[in-house]
């Protein structure tokens, strides 16, 4: 082989080494937030703005929970009853909409809207955001009832379940509803139910140099719109 060409090789594979370990040593960022966009697309957008930033996005909240047992991340950005779950350090951020930290939820229904009085009686659809037996418990404190729940992975979801009958109801965010409503033919009905859920946070997994804190505070309109929030607030 030429000497030109055998250093040649040998540069490329040092250079792919330390691309390598530079991608191994970048702060790790998990995200598992349920969008109208895939992980993937989620994924790649933060990916982009964040270079210094390795993200994984998930689609599935087990998924997300167990790669964060099986190789910790520096930080995690999901719904803040999800980070809850997993306790974490102070120096996150919180996500705002609109000046607020939480975002209130409605009952959802075709045609008629559904009586609070007897939710009990009810089928509720959710978006599962904790996994089977942690969303149970979830829903049925935040409406301190047993509530009979019928688990959605996705949000284009939502809308079978109303059509086909597999459930009564569905309880989603406002702005969910406004998106579903402008989707949909159907004449979907909305309940107040007082319920809120807190937006989007970052948890602090692991201890990092502040550079995950520093790229989210500074997403676009559009990501962050993808994240529903317009706003992070926090310490840096």
């Amino acid at each position: 082989m030429d000497r030109a060409v055998h250093y040649f090789i040998i540069s490329l594979l040092c250079i792919g080494a330390l691309s390598s370990l530079s991608i191994a040593s970048a702060n790790k960022l998990y995200v598992f937030y349920p969008t109208d966009v895939r992980p993937k697309s989620l994924q790649g957008k933060i990916n982009t703005l964040c270079p210094e930033i390795n993200t994984v996005a998930f689609g599935r909240v087990v998924d997300f929970y167990r790669q964060i047992d099986r190789m910790p991340p520096n930080a995690i950005l999901s719904l803040k009853p999800v980070v809850t779950r997993k306790q974490t350090h102070q120096g996150g951020l919180k996500g705002t909409l609109n000046g607020q930290y939480k975002e209130e939820y409605v009952l959802v229904s075709l045609d008629k809207p559904v009586d609070l009085k007897n939710i009990a009686q009810l089928k509720i659809g959710v978006l599962d955001i904790l996994g089977r037996r942690a969303m149970k418990i979830f829903i049925n404190d935040l409406f301190d009832s047993r509530i009979n729940i019928k688990r959605v992975v996705k949000i284009e979801d939502f809308l079978p379940l109303l059509t086909f009958k597999l459930a009564d109801a569905i309880f989603v965010s406002r702005s969910t509803f406004d998106k579903l409503k402008s989707k949909s033919r159907q004449n979907l009905v909305a309940v107040e139910t007082g319920l809120s859920i807190g937006l989007a946070v970052i948890g602090v997994y692991q201890q990092n140099d502040n550079k995950i804190n520093r790229c989210i505070k500074n997403l676009d309109q559009p990501t962050n719109a993808l994240l529903g929030v317009d706003h992070w607030e926090g310490q840096l």
